[in-house]
Formats: C-alpha cells, structure tokens, sequence
C-alpha cells in the first residue's frame, strides 16, 4: 500500500495501550487510497458454483465462504473469511459480477478465478464468532451500510 510517511508511535497515550505498541507504525495514506478502501467496504468475492442466483440476492446452496479475495479458501486468513451455511441469503446492491477489469489483481491468482464473482452486498454482514471463523447469520440495515 503506498504510504505518504511512515513513523513511530509518539503519542503518549497511544503508547500505554498495551505491552506490544512500540511494533506498531503510524501511516499517512493519500486521501485517494482511503476513498478506494471506503468504496470496497461492502467488496465481497464468492466461488459461484456454490451459490444459487437470484438477481439482487444470491442463495448458499452449499455451505460456503465469503471471501475478501478470490484466493483459495485454504490460503486465507480468518480475518479475510465468513463461513455462510447452506441456505443463507445474501441481499446484493447489484448482480454479482464475473471477477474482470474491475478487480486486474484479482483475474490471475489461480485456474478458477472464473468460477468467482464479485459482490456488493446491500448490508453489511452480521456475524457471530465460532471457533477462529466468522458465521454469517444475516446482515444488518442498509443505514448500517453507509454509515449512518
């Protein structure tokens, strides 16, 4: 990610929050990047085959991901996951897309790219913790979405 300045932590409160601050960094981003990142909030990528399409919704039909890339399951973090068990439905601001220009870093990370859309869900997912993995129950109001 390109950074404007890079520095150590100075703020004393910031430096008693806990034992491990002085690893971190302070970051300065361009604004234009911080807007990208705002755009891809509700950015989701799903493997299709595992999903039933039905326009501005898409139905698990088998128990599945949602995912923060296009990458394997398997080579992702849990952070960057949310299981969703067959037979939950996502609402979606627009159609899911093929994974193409929109998304370049995404198009050549494996053979099955193709099997990937894109998705803008129209609220943000609401999630309980199990073990080291986020379940997907539903999603919350679309003001949640923006914000508001």
């Amino acid at each position: 990610m390109p950074c404007l300045q890079i520095s150590t932590i100075k703020d004393k409160a910031e430096l008693k929050r806990h034992e491990w601050v002085a690893q971190h960094l302070r970051v300065w981003l361009r604004p234009s990047i911080v807007r990208t990142l705002e755009a891809r909030r509700g950015i989701w990528f799903t493997y299709w085959p595992h999903w039933q399409d039905e326009g501005l919704s898409i139905l698990a039909v088998s128990d599945t991901w949602l995912k923060r890339t296009t990458q394997m399951s398997g080579e992702l973090q849990p952070f960057e996951l949310i299981y969703v068990p067959k037979g939950q439905r996502l609402r979606l601001t627009r159609e899911a897309e093929i994974v193409g220009e929109s998304e370049p870093w995404e198009r050549y990370r494996h053979a099955h790219v193709h099997q990937h859309r894109r998705v803008l869900l129209a609220a943000p997912p609401l999630t309980v913790k199990r073990d080291k993995y986020d379940v997907f129950i539903g999603q919350g109001s679309e003001r949640t979405m923006q914000g508001v």
